[in-house]
């Protein structure tokens, strides 16, 4: 009987050929695989990686603004989702958490910019448009 040398376990969610990843896309894809296993941190960084490869990569930027947004950090959102909108300013996800953004850190007036800019750019983004309703409900315009 054989017996076989079983593989090295991976413990690590490093990306096997790491040094070999030299395209922005490869990046885009390992940080969306984090994102799906939740480690924020971890995507983060690579996402940071995709847009130092590719400055112009609109998905980079805003998966950068989205994570920062999770992590509850609203101002390197903005920045983030600002690029992202920069390079496509019809861009209506990025309006949308850029508004949950400014509502998050009680700036009102820029969310409600940013949400009636989301609603612009798609009319079905129900989320943007509801929590644009509640803020005319409370009285903001």
């Amino acid at each position: 009987m054989m017996c076989r040398e079983m593989p090295p376990k991976v413990t690590s969610l490093e990306p096997m050929f790491a040094e070999r990843m030299e395209h922005a896309d490869d990046w885009f894809a390992w940080g969306q695989r984090l994102i799906e296993l939740k480690k924020y941190p971890k995507a983060l960084l690579a996402f940071h990686r995709v847009v130092m490869l590719s400055p112009r990569h609109k998905q980079g930027w805003y998966q950068l603004g989205w994570i920062w947004g999770v992590l509850e950090q609203y101002e390197s959102s903005i920045t983030a989702l600002d690029r992202a909108l920069a390079i496509a300013p019809d861009h209506a996800q990025a309006w949308y958490y850029r508004g949950l953004a400014f509502y998050y850190l009680s700036l009102t007036q820029q969310s409600i910019m940013s949400l009636e800019r989301a609603v612009q750019c798609d009319p079905e983004l129900t989320d943007a448009a509801e929590l644009l309703r509640v803020l005319r409900e409370e009285g903001y315009s």
